[in-house]
């Protein structure tokens, strides 16, 4: 596959832009509860999600991710593990990082909430 070929077919997965709550319960297997640092999800799709924090994760890091999503008034939770695919400082603002990620697990409920997010 070419590189133009990836970058479409990313492209091909719903993107909801809107911050929404997120928290980094585990990093390569070690808790970090309550959370990681100040994390805000940027956005999301099927398969796979954006965040800023104020600390900078590794590339290939492994995650535990507790998601919060709201719509019409519905609250509800889903937990992904991801792996982090890339990492850079933000644009916005220099305190905080940019870190793009790829779910790696995804219950299938799980699945359905998120579906019932991005529609």
């Amino acid at each position: 596959m070419k590189k133009d070929d990836q970058f479409n077919e990313r492209r091909k997965f719903i993107r909801f832009n809107k911050n929404f709550g997120i928290n980094i319960v585990s990093l390569n297997d070690v808790a970090t509860l309550p959370k990681l640092d100040h994390e805000i999800g940027v956005n999301i799709s099927l398969t796979g999600i954006l965040i800023k924090c104020e600390k900078p994760i590794e590339r290939d890091s492994t995650t535990r991710l507790k998601i919060m999503l709201v719509k019409n008034r519905a609250y509800k939770t889903i937990e992904a593990n991801a792996k982090v695919v890339w990492c850079n400082r933000s644009f916005d603002q220099k305190t905080a990082y940019c870190i793009g990620m790829k779910f790696t697990k995804l219950s299938r409920s799980d699945k359905a909430t998120l579906t019932w997010y991005l529609k």
